[in-house]
Order: structure tokens, then sequence, then C-alpha cells
């Protein structure tokens, strides 16, 4: 008793505390009214059956069965597509400027692009629709063709049109040769000339030039008839003379080509040239862009830069830029695969950028320029003066 005199108030207050819960308790229950929500009810024998609720089953499955209309959202002045409810649709929305004038770009004709959709006009030129889904590319770039995600050198555009290649692996990509370009066409010339007529022997003059037109060696020689001629590398004993006539008051002689097994005129003081073309070639390719170094004839070889072990080999070339080469590839343990290559003149070097600088005029010839300390040398034989150049002889000369 003693303890309960001391600790009384608490006492009072633990019943209290008891009697606020079961209270709370009461008002609760009263308050969701659960007895009423889940009474139970009991189906007695005897009881009509349609007491039971079955047209309100029926009603419930035909409501289900009844299809809802399915209104795709789309934006305003969109035309809509039907879509599936349930699946899901790479469904893109592209705008283009009413009037590309306006600086606001305030209204624009808006156009709906599925991109599993095969009908459907491609949403940016040079891709296709589903090669940007398949490649998770980003649709929404202007310049998405234009773009290259793995750094292979090969923008999108480039990578679908040559072989729809994977524009997110680096290690595959179109043929290095696509960015390969006939830039120009330097040509040499072997000419012949029919110079002076003889009823027994003839006077023809071979000549070599270089790219410039300038000439870099020359030979003439009497041959009777009959006589097979060709002084210079790539044209030794090539020609046999067959006959000689007058045509139309000028002396013609007809030829032999024994390279070729073909026969060919010549009419007298009209050079016939024999031109070898060389091919300048540009290669595109990002890391290496630029002139590939060196020129190349027919039979002749080179690599690109970027391609160790394999080796391209010119088959045909012509002097026209526009009708561009054809090439061997040839790779190591390959069959070797014919290629062409395009022509673009407008990828040729500057010949004003390539060419250094001018001398100062000193009135002086390379030849006779002093260096400081070093005497000038003098050819005793030489004449007095420049020598003359060689010169066309007239009618009766020996050339």
């Amino acid at each position: 008793m003693e303890s309960l005199k001391e600790n009384y108030d608490r006492v009072i207050l633990g019943v209290c505390a008891v009697i606020a819960i079961a209270l709370g308790s009461l008002l609760t229950l009263k308050a969701l009214a659960l007895p009423d929500q889940y009474t139970q009810s009991f189906q007695t024998e005897g009881k009509d059956p349609n007491d039971t609720g079955v047209e309100i089953v029926r009603a419930a499955s035909a409501h289900l069965e009844d299809a809802g209309a399915w209104e795709s959202p789309s934006l305003e002045g969109v035309p809509m597509k039907k879509l599936p409810l349930f699946k899901s649709v790479p469904i893109w929305v592209r705008g283009t400027p009413v009037d590309p004038s306006d600086p606001q770009n305030s209204d624009f004709r808006w156009k709906e692009y599925d991109l599993l959709d095969p009908s459907v006009e491609p949403m940016h030129e040079g891709l296709g629709n589903r090669y940007i889904y398949d490649h998770q590319l980003n649709a929404g770039r202007s310049d998405v063709a234009d773009m290259d995600p793995d750094g292979d050198g090969f923008s999108n555009g480039e990578e679908f049109a040559d072989g729809k290649t994977d524009p997110n692996d680096p290690n595959d990509f179109p043929p290095l040769t696509n960015k390969l370009s006939l830039a120009k066409v330097e040509a040499t010339n072997y000419v012949l000339e029919y110079r002076i007529a003889d009823p027994r022997e003839h006077s023809i003059r071979e000549t070599l030039t270089d790219f410039a037109g300038e000439d870099v060696d020359r030979k003439t020689e009497w041959y009777p008839m009959g006589a097979t001629f060709g002084s210079f590398e790539g044209y030794e004993n090539r020609f046999t003379l067959q006959a000689h006539q007058e045509v139309g008051g000028n002396d013609v002689l007809t030829l032999l080509d024994t390279a070729t097994n073909q026969p060919f005129q010549i009419a007298r003081r009209e050079p016939y040239p024999f031109p070898t073309y060389y091919a300048v070639f540009h290669y595109a390719h990002p890391a290496h862009e630029g002139i590939l170094e060196g020129v190349f004839k027919v039979g002749d070889r080179f690599s690109l830069p970027n391609e160790p072990g394999v080796e391209y080999e010119v088959t045909e070339l012509t002097g026209d830029v526009a009708t561009g080469a054809k090439i061997l590839r040839h790779a190591p343990g390959g069959t070797p695969t014919p290629i062409d290559v395009r022509g673009d003149a407008s990828l040729a070097p500057d010949p004003a950028a390539a060419a250094p600088a001018a001398p100062e005029d000193t009135g002086l010839t390379p030849e006779t320029v002093p260096v400081e300390g070093v005497p000038p040398v003098v050819d005793p034989a030489a004449p007095e003066g420049n020598p003359a150049p060689d010169t066309i002889p007239a009618e009766g000369e020996t050339p």
C-alpha cells in the first residue's frame, strides 16, 4: 500500500491512457463502418437464381468486349498515324519552317516519321530510316548523315551508301579506295615527225617531251624503206617503214607499230605524238587527306598510307580526268580485285601554290651565277655567245 500511495499519480495516468485507447478504437471502427462493408450473406436453398446478379455479370462482360477508341497523342497539325496500344513504335516528328526567311521560325510544317515503316520516305537524305533505328543513330540531328561516331574516317552517310557497314564499329567500313580520286593527268610524249622526203631515204625525227611539253631529248636520222627504228627507252626498234605516197600534195609514210602490230600514217611536217599518261591521285581520308606522293602510269603500283601490305596497280588511264582510272587491288593471299576510280578535277593541286618563289632577276643564267670563292667554269670548246636552238631545216637542207 505504501508503494501505491507513493506512485498514485502514475497509476491514475495509466488508467486514463487505457480508457483513451479504448474510446479511440471504438470511434475509429464506427467511422469506417467496417461491419456494414463486410456484412456476410448466405444463399439459402430454394432461392430464385435470377437474384444472384447474372445480368450484372453479362453487362460487365459486354463492356469488356467492347473495344474502346484509341487516340494516339500528336502535335497540332501533325497527321496522325494509327499506333498499336501495347507496342512501342519509334515515331519522330520533324518540323520544317513554312517561311525559311523568317528568323524567328514561328510557323512550322510538321511531318511524322515511323522509322520502322518501309513505306515512309527517309527522314534524312542519304540515310535509311531503318538504318538509323538499327544502329541507334541520333535521328534528331540534322547533320546525322555527316557524323562519324566510330571515328573510322567514313561518315554515317558513306557507311550506309556502300554496303551499309556498321557506323559504330571502327573496324567495319567501306573500301578505302572510296576515298581515292583521280585529280589530274600528266603526260609525257614521244613524238615522231616526218621531216624530209627523198627517193631513197626518209628523214624522221624522234622527240621526248616532259610534263610541261618541253623537249627532253631528240634524234633525227635517215631511214630507207623497210628499215626498223626507235631510239628511246620504251620505243627501241618499235617502228618499221612500209610505204611512201603523196596525198594531197604532201608526202605520207606508212609505218608499222610492232608493239600493237597496227599500221599508221604520218604526214610530213605533222608531229605524231605517242603520249604516256601519269595519274595524280587525291586521297580524302581525314587522317591522310591530300595528294598521294608520286605520279603513276599504266603498270605502276602504289599504296595507301593506312593500308600497309596492299598495293594498287594502274591498269587503264586516259588523258581525260573525267573518265577516271582503273586500278587493280593486290592484297596478300587474295585475288586481284578491279576497282574504278572516279575523276574529280577540282581536287587537282594548285600549280601556283606548289611553284617555288621566283628568284631575283640578276640578268645571269643559272650556269653563270657567280658563287663567292668559286671561279666560273668556262668550256673552251663552246662558241662565243649562246648556241642557237635546234632549228627546222628548210627544203633541201639535211636535218
